[in-house]
């Protein structure tokens, strides 16, 4: 691996750069990016349409209308329990996206199997970190336990999934958002058996605490352009679906289709994003781009002893 051979270059960058380079990634990595993404989402997107799909069945819009709720409560109740089931979920289902972006880097090109393998070798960081700490598999969990077509439960659903999961879980990203990146990319565990590693708390600490205040920023302004790209994505379907079939309302393919892919569209993006802004914080911090040519320069060094001795 040369590290001074990358195929980003490295140096920091303005907020606004990261958002276009984040777009120029895509364009790069399209094909394969996108499959890895899907690989790790689709999953995701089934267990969300069990958990909640149920809402939108006509058995669903029906029973709701029975207990005084409304189509339009309803499906803003669908919407809104889609939206933050992704938000919780979205760091387990970029992993493998990370993962490879990580390799991309630096020119590699592994596997889909290979990036499997390495990934699931860190599964214990990845389910107590990201499964559990940042709810990405207790929150969605906790609609297991919502009685179905029946009244509803605004303690569970708003409290207990809203409030408590969600929001510990954006608080937790909005000033440290790296933590797939820490565990996957640099291989923090809790409990390191190579001592010279350091811990998961602790590498986070270092990484984040200088630079809280920009990381809050940029992922608050990441979340407003998603909300934004939301309600126009969604505006602009049901302006196509209206001028090409005269039906303006909102129906069963926005409901199983379109609310899941705008939603884990923009993921992607963010994924991406969040990648971008973990480099450009260790080269704020780090000096990276001055680490990367001191291994590179050292590895030749290296090189040219052994060729010497042969």
């Amino acid at each position: 691996m040369n590290f001074d051979d990358t195929e980003l270059v490295i140096r920091q960058r303005s907020m606004s750069d990261l958002f276009d380079m984040t777009l120029r990634v895509w364009e790069k990595y399209n094909w394969r990016l996108g499959f890895l993404y899907l690989l790790g989402c689709i999953p995701f997107a089934i267990i969300n349409m069990v958990l909640v799909g149920w809402m939108v069945t006509a058995d669903g819009l029906i029973t709701s209308e029975l207990l005084d709720l409304s189509t339009f409560q309803t499906r803003t109740r669908y919407f809104f329990d889609y939206g933050m089931l992704v938000f919780l979920e979205l760091p387990l289902a970029g992993i493998l996206a990370t993962a490879f972006l990580g390799e991309a880097t630096f020119k590699q090109n592994p596997s889909t199997w290979q990036l499997i393998k390495s990934v699931t070798k860190r599964w214990g960081g990845i389910v107590v970190v990201l499964g559990t700490l940042r709810f990405g598999i207790f929150g969605p969990l906790l609609l297991l336990f919502m009685q179905r077509y029946g009244r509803y439960e605004p303690f569970l659903e708003l409290f207990l999934l809203g409030i408590v999961a969600t929001g510990l879980s954006l608080l937790t990203r909005t000033f440290r958002p790296f933590a797939p990146e820490i565990v996957v990319l640099e291989r923090c565990d809790l409990r390191p058996r190579d001592k010279a590693q350091p811990k998961y708390g602790k590498r986070s600490g270092w990484l984040h605490s200088p630079v809280s205040t920009e990381c809050f920023a940029r992922m608050v302004a990441l979340m407003l352009i998603n909300a934004g790209a939301i309600c126009s994505l969604l505006l602009a379907y049901l302006f196509v679906q209206g001028v090409l079939t005269s039906s303006w309302q909102w129906n069963w393919v926005v409901d199983w289709i379109v609310v899941p892919a705008v939603f884990w569209l923009l993921g992607a993006y963010a994924t991406v994003f969040r990648f971008l802004c973990y480099l450009d914080s260790r080269i704020a911090l780090e000096g990276w781009e001055v680490e990367l040519l001191m291994r590179a320069e050292a590895n030749r060094l290296q090189e040219n002893q052994v060729k010497g001795l042969a």
